[in-house]
């Protein structure tokens, strides 16, 4: 790690590859400079989100005693947030509403039940009767 300087030194991508190699007690500190530092250093920056996403999911991987919430408040950020939990909770809601469909419910009803669009719970049916 020498040879690369320190992380607040190095581009946003590799100082958040960098989170991978260093030390289980450090891994913390540097986390929460990267995100300090996008934030504070890049608000327009269209990939912000995504080094976010990046630095987060290393720290749940890298630290995997910690719960999701202990995560957020060491990290002062909002797993909700992430790209990969919103698609884990699209995942869901989706197999849901092919579970209903299944039980033959009313699109109507689907669509409220699981906060889907009537489209998307259309699309769905299309999908499931494709299979």
């Amino acid at each position: 790690m020498n040879e690369l300087g320190e992380m607040e030194d190095l581009s946003l991508g590799v100082a958040a590859m960098m989170l991978t190699i260093v030390s289980d007690s450090e891994a913390p500190e540097k986390a929460r400079m990267l995100i300090n530092q996008v934030t504070q250093e890049e608000p327009g920056l269209p990939i912000k989100q995504v080094i976010i996403d990046i630095v987060i999911t290393i720290i749940t991987y890298r630290l995997t005693t910690l719960s999701r919430k202990e995560i957020n408040v060491m990290l002062g950020t909002k797993l909700e947030e992430t790209r990969v939990y919103k698609e884990a909770r699209e995942d869901e809601r989706n197999a849901i509403a092919l579970n209903m469909l299944k039980d033959n419910l009313p699109v109507e009803q689907i669509s409220w039940l699981t906060g889907l669009t009537i489209e998307q719970v259309q699309q769905l049916q299309s999908q499931a009767e494709q299979t």
